[in-house]
Order: structure tokens, then sequence, then C-alpha cells
């Protein structure tokens, strides 16, 4: 019978993705039955000839809730949340009181076993499973899926399953369950062992990884409800003992059982359970796999007797190359599993490995045939060298000091020989971190080459390797680079395979690397070798990517804002190629149009007066026709602003000068009369350093005053040139020195006029124009990050090198 009045209200009900929906609007009645002692809520809708909106019956228990006034929610048994939002405070309390008072009528339910009620009040009693029949598992599945949603009392079910060894008393029903082929209770059976697993109890894991239960686990669970016509082979796969090999005999069967739980666990984490881990029981098997890992390694790494008899495999001829390959497999998965480990640990290992011949590896894998234990052989070296550098390069070093051929010959020689291209990459790489001695120090970071020097003098052993590699290997590695042609504009496209193509573009990346990191060596093996002029031949390949290999290194030459480089670019002309890339580009918008473009618009931002001048005079008309940028306009602009500049200065010297001479004539000699002027003048420049400002007589001649025109490449960009940093700077007033600010600048440089060299001919740095290179530089180079290298001792150093090279 209806006992409320009709109030209008909206249904709602909660979805799956936690949004609630709005199902109708409609008018709400209370339904009392007095002889069912029930009381329903009807929702009919307010549309004609449509199905009522909400039929619920109220019920015992805290499942209802009063909020705002005019809202009602509640969970019906099934789970599903429901709302009513009344138009009327009123009515909303009307309902709300009808269904308290109707739960004051009902009596308490009974409490069910298998309820949170239950596992609450009784969290401390014992839980027990109906005994593993196969007519009792449907009840055994419900209270496993019951206890897992709470938590009280999954500590007692656990205990009870481990302690009755539940588990061992439901492998025999799979037994059964597969002869009678009951698929129907052998997908409740994966469902039981799902729920028993997903309780995250290291307890449960640990147990069914033993020897004699993990088949029959694997086996439930290779009966999966949700694919019910597909069977995984995960009993097979694990059956097949052909995948343990002991190259050495493990004395200690606790770690030998520690290493198979390991490996279970990770077919478990990886394949059975893969589709249902929650983030709980992946934490907790990965915490299991860790704690493995670490009583693995600390055990084998103390066991010297196992490690002597494992490297000695590699050392006795009569043993197979199979089983030699299985040892650097062996260790492969040894340095793997160390990877988690913390660096103390890690530390110890590569220590104790090392000493027992961990490096004798790399004699076997790397030249191996077969490409996979090449590959392995890599990752091993990869491995230590992230640890531990400096591990490696002291045993290169010990090689060397031993007359054996050092692993970094062997590096170099697979890099330039193997044709696999994943394997080439793993070389390079190699390459990379053990020369990488000044980690850090590059074109974009904080530091610059002072730092990378310093850094290299603090570390003796770095600095021994890298003089060793530039001694005997550069050129080894390099060969491939070197034996180019040089560049020439009428050449036809070159063509090379992928495998000269890879090996290229490892070698640009790797000079790269070298210019930024090791400052004067590199510096003097481009200068001497003038492997520029093989580099840039690469832009006459077909392939995008050497191109962009060979301009990179260009931009890291120019980049490195040294005079040193800059000559060298404009000496041996390596713009042309880089122009001709650009200009074959049209204005189609690519990778290479846009990374030359970059390149000049830094030199232009930098205002390198040299490349300025280099370019604009020699490629100035043919870079007119880019119009679709601005950067050529600006460069043309930057090259006549430092040519104004160049004339005013050079205006203001003679000036100067002319007032020098002035103040030097006889009274009554007119300016036009001095007749020792253009001798002493030509007197002056033709001196040596030691006699310059000193006549014969020891007294200065009266053009010792007089100041140098400097020529355009002595020019400050910070002193008498204003330093263009941007573009809205190109109309900045010429900064122009007083006659004041001359005289105590000649009387400064007096004597230090030196006259120049020029450039062997053959393209290569001379000693004496190193020298002299190494002195101008500290005037020429505006980088602050030359600023803090004592310059002359580069050039020392340098000296020393060419003196090397010539036999002097």
């Amino acid at each position: 019978m209806e006992i409320s009045t009709k109030r209008r209200v909206k249904v709602y009900e909660l979805g799956d993705d936690s949004a609630w929906k709005d199902k109708g609007t409609g008018y709400c009645v209370c339904m009392f039955y007095e002889d069912k002692e029930e009381l329903d809520l009807l929702v009919r809708s307010e549309e004609e000839n449509t199905p009522i909106l909400l039929n619920s019956k109220v019920v015992k228990g805290d499942v209802y809730q009063k909020q705002q006034e005019t809202l009602i929610v509640w969970t019906e048994p099934d789970g599903q949340d429901l709302a009513l939002s009344f138009q009327e405070a009123e009515g909303c309390a009307e309902v709300w009181d009808m269904i308290m008072d109707m739960q004051k009528r009902l009596p308490d339910p009974p409490i069910d076993p298998n309820s949170s009620e239950f596992f609450q009040d009784s969290a401390d009693s014992s839980i027990t499973l109906p005994p593993p029949e196969l007519s009792n598992l449907p009840e055994i599945e419900a209270i496993v899926k019951q206890v897992g949603r709470f938590v009280y009392g999954r500590d007692n079910l656990v205990s009870y399953v481990i302690q009755e060894k539940y588990i061992d008393k439901l492998l025999p029903l799979l037994e059964i369950c597969e002869d009678l082929d009951d698929i129907k209770d052998l997908h409740i059976l994966c469902n039981i062992m799902k729920g028993l697993i997903l309780l995250n109890e290291n307890a449960i894991f640990e147990y069914i990884v033993q020897d004699n239960v993990i088949l029959g686990v694997v086996g439930m669970l290779e009966y999966d409800p949700d694919y019910p016509n597909a069977k995984a082979q995960h009993r097979e796969y694990l059956a097949n003992n052909s995948k343990f090999k002991q190259i050495v005999p493990i004395k200690d069967p606790t770690v030998e059982s520690k290493i198979h739980q390991t490996f279970r666990l990770q077919y478990l984490k990886d394949v059975v359970l893969a589709r249902i881990l929650d983030d709980n029981t992946f934490s907790i098997l990965n915490s299991l796999i860790f704690f493995n890992h670490v009583d693995i390694v600390n055990h084998l790494q103390h066991d010297h007797e196992f490690l002597k008899q494992l490297f000695g495999i590699l050392d006795n001829a009569a043993e197979s190359s199979e089983r030699k390959r299985d040892v650097i497999f062996f260790v492969q998965q040894f340095c793997a599993i160390s990877k988690n480990l913390q660096m103390m640990s890690r530390s110890g290992l590569y220590r104790a490995l090392s000493q027992h011949g961990l490096f004798c590896i790399f004699d076997y894998s790397l030249p191996d045939p077969d490409s996979s234990v090449r590959i392995v052989g890599a990752e091993i070296l990869c491995s230590i060298l992230d640890h531990d550098p400096n591990l490696v390069r002291s045993y290169i070093l010990a090689q060397v000091k031993q007359s054996r051929k050092p692993l970094i010959e062997t590096v170099i020689e697979r890099l330039i020989a193997d044709e696999d291209i994943g394997v080439k990459v793993q070389y390079a790489e190699l390459i990379k971190v053990l020369l990488d001695t000044s980690s850090g120090f590059g074109e974009h970071s904080l530091t610059g080459p002072a730092e990378a020097l310093m850094q290299q003098k603090n570390d003796p052993e770095a600095n021994e390797l890298l003089t060793l590699f530039y001694d005997r290997f550069i050129k080894q590695l390099f060969a491939p680079i070197l034996s180019l042609d040089d560049y020439k504009d009428d050449e036809q496209e070159l063509a090379f395979d992928v495998t000269q193509s890879a090996l290229y573009f490892h070698l640009c990346e790797l000079m790269c690397l070298f210019i930024r990191a090791h400052t004067f060596r590199s510096k003097y093996f481009v200068l001497s070798t003038n492997i520029g002029s093989k580099f840039v031949t690469l832009f006459k390949s077909r392939d995008k990517h050497l191109k962009l290999a060979a301009l990179r290194f260009i931009r890291t030459c120019v980049g490195m804002k040294d005079e040193f480089y800059n000559k060298h670019l404009v000496q041996f002309n390596l713009f042309a190629p880089v122009v001709n890339a650009l200009m074959e580009t049209g204005d189609r918008d690519n990778l290479v149009n846009s990374a030359c473009l970059e390149l000049f618009e830094f030199i232009r931002k930098e205002n390198s007066a040299n490349l300025v001048n280099h370019i604009v005079k020699e490629f100035g008309q043919r870079l007119e026709e880019i119009d679709y940028v601005e950067t050529f306009k600006l460069l043309q602009r930057r090259y006549e602003q430092n040519l104004d500049s160049t004339n005013t200065n050079a205006a203001v010297v003679s000036n100067i000068e002319s007032d020098s001479t002035r103040s030097s004539r006889q009274p009554g000699q007119s300016a036009w009369e001095s007749s020792t002027l253009d001798e002493d003048e030509e007197a002056y420049f033709n001196t040596s350093d030691d006699d310059e400002g000193t006549d014969q007589s020891g007294t200065d001649s009266p053009s010792s005053n007089i100041s140098p025109i400097p020529s355009d490449d002595k020019l400050k960009p910070n002193g008498s040139l204003v330093n263009y940093s941007d573009e809205e700077d190109d109309s900045s007033a010429v900064v122009v020195p007083t006659a004041e600010d001359a005289e105590s600048e000649n009387s400064a440089n007096k004597g230090e006029k030196r006259p120049r060299s020029e450039d062997s001919p053959d393209g290569t740095c001379n000693e004496k124009k190193l020298k002299e290179d190494g002195e101008n530089d500290k005037s020429v180079n505006g980088d602050s990050n030359h600023q803090d290298i004592d310059i002359l001792k580069e050039a020392e150093i340098l000296t020393e090198k060419a003196k090397e090279l010539t036999g002097e």
C-alpha cells in the first residue's frame, strides 16, 4: 500500500567510471507491505509509457546516507550505488524518516561467516576451509574471494594454508579434473589459486615456488576462465631442465635452490601473472627477486674456488668453444643481476671478478664469429664501464706495460671490421665512455675546456690513457676517414653501403666528442692531419644522416670559438661543402637546410670576424640568392660593420702616428719633409723581436713610439670593435680610443710586435705556426672559456708534439 505522497525526484546510478549517471526524473513513493514487513522505494517516470525507474527494498544496516537536505544515497546488496535527488527538502525528510523507522522494525540479519563483520569481530579467531574435494570447490572459491576483499582474517587464512599445506591437498584435484576433462572445475581451481596468490603474502610465494609445488600451481593457472579456448604451456616450459646449465657445479644446495626459485619468481611475474598483477603483488615479487639476487651474488663472489674454475675454462685450450661461450653468457647474466645491487655490492663484485680473470672474456667474446657472442661481450664491457671506467682503464694500461695487445685496440679493430650494425653501435659507445675522461664538459655545459684539462691533470690514469690513445691508436681509429679523398665540387655523388655509412657516422660522432673533451690533443690531431677535408667529403654522400654528421663536425669546431679551428676552416675552405649543401636543398624545409642555417646564424651572432669575412667574401654572391630567411642579409650587415670599425680604428691609429711623428720633427720642418719617416718605419717592421725599439747606439729611435696598425685578424671584438650579440645591436656606435689610450697602449706594447708566419704548403701545422698561434690566441679569441687556459703552455705541448713527428 502507498503510505507517502508523491515526491518529484531524479534517480542517479554510479557507473564503472566513478561518475554519477542520470537515469531519469519521476515521482517517488514508499510502498509498505504489512504481510512481508517490507518497505520499498518506488520511482515511476513522469513520462507516459515508460517503465519504473527504481524499485528498491529497504534493508537493515548502515547503507543509507542523507546529504545536503535533498539527497539520499545508499548501496544495494549487489554493490550498486544509487541516489535520489529530491526537488524539495520536505519530501526528502519524509522519505528519510520512513526509512529510519523501517530499519528499526527490521530484525538484525544473521552474520555471514564470510562477511567483513565476521572477520572484524573474529580477527583473532582461526579460519578454516572446507576439505579439498570436487564438491567443495565452489565454496572454497567463495571463501577465498571474500577473504581477499578484507584485511581482517587474511593473516589467519594464510597461516591456515601454510600450516595445513592446503595447496598440496589441492594438487591431486588438478589431475582428477584433467582426467575427467572437467573444464568447469579446472576454471574454479584457477580462480582459487589466483585468490591465494593475490593475498600478497611473502609466505605464499615462498611456498609455491618449491620444487614439489610449482608445477602443480602453474598447472592450475593454465586454465584461465577469461580465456576458455586457450591453454598455456607453463609446466612444459618450467620442467625443461636444459634451461638450467651449471658451467661449474655450485656446491652449496641453498644457493642452487635460490637460483631456481628466482627463475620461477621471475617467470610468474613476467608471464603467468603479468595480466592480473596489482601494485602490491608486483612489489612483493620484485622484493623477493632482489633479496635472492643479493644472496646469490654475495655467495658466488666470495667463492674463490668457483670463480677460479669458471675463468679457468677460458684459459684451457682443451675446452670446447661451446663451454667457453657458456662462460661468457653466465658472466653476462651475473653482471645483469648486479645492476640492481647497491653501489658497494657492485664494486665488490667487479673487483672480485677482475682478480680472477674477468677481462679474459673479451679476448674470446669480441673476436667471436657469432654476432650474439660479440654482443654479449660488448654488454659485459658496457656494464663494467658504466659502473667503474677506471677499472677498465687500469687494465688497458697494465696490458701495455706487459707488452700485450690492449683491449682498446681490439675494440677499435672490431668497430672498423664488424659487419653487424648493432654491434658497431655498442663498440662506438664503448670508446665514448672509455675516452670521455671529462664527462659533462661539452659544448653546452656550464664548464669549459679549462675545467676539462684540469680534470685530466687530476686523474693521472685518464691522462696516461689519452696519451697512449693519441700516440698509438687515434690514426688507426680514423683510418677509414683519412683514406677518403678530399672534397671536390665536381665530384659525383658517393654511394656507401650500410656498413660504411654506419662506420663513418660513428667516427664523426667520436671526433666531435674528442674535440669538446680532449682540448689540445684533439686540436693537434685535427690541424696536423687535416682530417676536416676528409670529413666534408661526406657531403657528397646521398645519405642525409652522413651529411648531417659532417656538418656536426664543422659546427663543433666553430662552437669551440677557438682561432686555431677558425683559421683551419678558412685556410682549407671547409665552408664550401656547407654552402653547396645549403644551395642544393633550395627552400625545402628539411633538417639539412635547418642545420646549415643554424651554423651561419651562430657565426653571425658570435661575430667571429675571420669567419664572417671569409664567408661573405667567398660566398656572398651565392648566399644573396637565399631570401626566405634574414640570416645572410644580417651576415652581410655584420661584415660591413666590422669593415667600418676596422677602417675607423685604422684612421684613428694613423692620426696618432702623425701626431707622434710631428712631435719628433725638427723646428721648421713640414709634415711632408720628414726624410727619415719611411726609413724608420720600414726599419721598425723589419727588426727582430730582440732588437725591436732600440737602435745600435742604444737609444730609442723616433719611430719606437709608433703603434703598428693591427691587421684584421688581430682586432679584438671586445675592444676596438663592438661585440654585436644580436641583430638589434646593429646600429650601435663604434667605440673609438682616445689619443691618451693609444699612447699608453703603445708604451705597454713596445717590443711585442712579432712577424707572422704562413701555414705550411701541405696543409699541416708546423712548429712555428703552432707556437705563434698559441701566443696570438689570447688577443684574438674573445671566448670567456679560453681566458682560463694557459695558451702558452698549451702551445709548448703542441710544439713538442710537432718535434716528435718531424724528428727534430
